[in-house]
């Protein structure tokens, strides 16, 4: 710990990550997303929250998407993404898909469907903290940091020698879910590997088709670090994860008649990196990432009871390297960055079929036009203190083998008249350049009785954002945080309505630039340590919405939100977190809104061990579920799940 305090210029945002260093000399967390380098979540310029995996299991989750689940100013919700399969996307400011930047230790995860991230598909298992910035980002990260940025950290081995933590859990209805690792630390050498297992079953429709196709999930993973000198320390990371999908739908044919169709499915994502910390001298240091993703999916059409059959191959791929470089004058700083990337895209059909003359064709093509976009950034902020005001002017230059430059500017600043009061404040350009899938990509979801093509004219998003927060600690024991956000988008890209091919009876829909947008909304949260072994949390969200040109509120939009939990150890091994969340109805369509809900759930545990703990929780326990005749329906698509589980760490959790 002395290392990450005395001398925080050897350590990368993903060595911050680590408990052992995750929290300054005070006890209060350290954060990096906000400002790209380690700082005290209470000194930031940029209001930074954060979801340890140890909070995120008590209160239930087993991957991203439930562990933000219950965060205030997110909503994560597949029902709001039936549309493109169900996918666990996440919201923060009204903004959804690739307006919020998912990252995994500082890097761009890619491999979206209709650009939703599935956050299901991320399990726990190597997350140490879970960070999250809300507001334009872009001016540190680039394109897609419209609403926000999540930052889904690892971190290294706690402890010296040998361990190892394993987790087992089923739910009420068929799920599973197996997580584990295993470490070895020798000082400041060590290795850790990582694998995963979520099994869960169909949701059938009445007709037999499935609502939720089964998923199984693995990952397997390899980290390691050393640190060579003081002024050198090196960090590898492999991960590869699996999803696969196997679901029936039904197809009506005009004239033809009714089509049982398999849909299997299967996604791989491959991950590999290095980082490079280096101290240049005593007030500087170096830090160097390369990286390059694979999302590999394969789609299939298989009818029943006939030769046809459809098989899309899509390869995404993601190339980067980044330098970043921090310099200390007293309490001010510099910091610098370099970035370079290349990105992929490509799409082939095969495709069987009957002929009018009872032969079978075959036929094997590009679907999409291979599509290849580069980018190069530059960018730089500089946090300059000054007894209790503290100002964070930044901007960012990225030049793009498509698009030309884009700026993306930002300043922030705090005022801290006491030590239990800050105010904070920025103002901020984002901005989204258009993906290789949006530019030529071909969503096909015939079988549902549409499909979503690319388009080549499409131009950048633009966005300007303001926001502004209060913090008080009104005691020793009560924390409130008051805050307002106000966004402006140009350009935004939606979907349009192309047209109906009269002999499929399918719908087309393009990608365009709709026009222009406008989120802006009120959060206010309250944190309560009632005793000793007793804390609670409250807070409401308020948020408004308006496709400016269209003269509507944005689709999917709740309005209004209300989040609340409380801890409490009964004992010494004995805990009980109990969880409350109510979200208002939201607009789909003139005179189509999806129903208000309210979610409760329950988690207890008993530490049997000191390194075995068994739980047992509930969640939806009101049994709220989505009504499948009710179009734009965002409820819950499981009734009641009651789970259970045991976890294990070696020599302790």
């Amino acid at each position: 710990m002395g290392l990450a305090v005395a001398a925080p210029w050897l350590v990368a945002p993903w060595l911050v990550a680590s408990p052992a260093v995750a929290q300054d000399s005070a006890g209060v967390d350290v954060v990096v997303t906000g400002t790209r380098s380690p700082e005290s979540s209470q000194r930031s310029v940029v209001p930074t929250r954060v979801v340890t995996r140890d909070e995120a299991e008590r209160g239930g989750a087993t991957n991203v998407a439930e562990a933000l689940a219950n965060q205030l100013g997110v909503q994560v919700n597949a029902s709001a993404y039936d549309h493109l399969g169900n996918p666990a996307g996440i919201q923060i400011q009204g903004f959804d898909g690739e307006r919020v930047l998912i990252l995994i230790d500082g890097e761009r995860v890619i491999g979206d469907t209709g650009g939703v991230l599935d956050l299901e598909s991320l399990p726990l298992t190597d997350v140490e903290r879970i960070e999250f910035v809300t507001g334009p980002t872009s001016s540190l990260y680039g394109t897609g940091a419209i609403g926000g940025v999540v930052n889904i950290i690892t971190g290294a081995p706690k402890v010296e020698g040998a361990s190892a933590r394993v987790r087992g859990e089923v739910r009420s209805f068929g799920a599973h879910t197996q997580q584990g690792s295993v470490a070895l630390r020798d000082g400041a050498r060590w290795i850790m590997l990582d694998g995963s297992h979520t099994h869960s079953p169909a949701l059938e429709r009445e007709d037999g088709s499935t609502w939720l196709p089964r998923a199984g999930r693995y990952l397997v993973g390899f980290r390691a670090g050393t640190q060579v000198t003081p002024e050198w320390e090196t960090r590898l990371k492999a991960r590869f994860i699996r999803d696969d999908i196997d679901g029936l739908t039904i197809v009506e044919r005009p004239g033809l008649g009714r089509y049982r169709m398999d849909v299997p499915a299967f996604a791989d994502r491959i991950s590999v990196s290095a980082q490079q910390a280096l101290r240049v001298t005593s007030d500087s240091d170096l830090r160097l990432t390369v990286g390059s993703q694979w999302y590999i999916n394969q789609s299939r059409k298989e009818y029943r009871d006939s030769p046809n059959l459809e098989v899309r191959d899509r390869e995404h791929q993601l190339h980067s390297a980044e330098a970043i470089s921090t310099t200390r004058a007293g309490k001010n700083h510099w910091t610098f960055g370099l970035r370079v990337e290349n990105e992929r895209f490509a799409q082939s059909l095969f495709k069987r079929s009957v002929l009018a003359s009872g032969g079978v064709s075959e036929s094997i093509a590009p679907e999409v036009p291979t599509e290849a976009f580069s980018a190069g950034a530059a960018y730089g902020q500089f946090d300059w203190r000054l007894d209790r005001f503290a100002l964070l002017p930044g901007v960012r230059v990225e030049a793009h083998s498509r698009y030309g430059l884009v700026l993306a500017p930002r300043l922030a600043g705090s005022y801290k008249p006491t030590d239990d009061l800050i105010f904070r404040a920025a103002i901020g350009r984002g901005y989204r350049v258009p993906s290789a899938k949006e530019y030529g990509f071909a969503f096909d979801h015939s079988a549902l009785g549409y499909m979503v093509t690319g388009n080549t004219e499409l131009e950048p998003e633009r966005s300007i954002g303001v926001t502004a927060e209060a913090q008080y600690r009104v005691a020793k024991e009560v924390r409130i945080r008051a805050g307002q956000f106000v966004n402006w988008v140009e350009g935004m890209i939606d979907t349009d309505f192309a047209g109906r091919d009269p002999a499929t009876q399918v719908d087309t829909y393009h990608y365009v630039n709709v026009g222009r947008a406008r989120t802006w909304g009120t959060e206010v949260d309250v944190e309560w340590q009632q005793a000793e072994r007793i804390k609670s949390r409250v807070g409401y969200s308020y948020l408004g919405s308006r496709d400016l040109d269209r003269a509507r509120p944005l689709v999917g939009r709740p309005v209004h939100t209300v989040k609340a939990s409380t801890a409490l150890e009964l004992t010494a091994r004995w805990s009980l977190d109990l969880r409350y969340r109510l979200v208002s109805e939201s607009y789909i369509a003139d005179g189509v809104t999806s129903p208000a809900f309210l979610n409760l759930g329950a988690r207890t545990a008993y530490a049997v061990l000191d390194e075995a703990e068994l739980y047992l929780g509930v969640d939806n326990a009101l049994a709220v579920e989505r009504d499948s005749g009710r179009p734009g329906d965002q409820r819950p698509m499981r009734g009641v799940i009651a789970y259970g589980g045991l976890t294990i760490g070696l020599p302790e959790l």
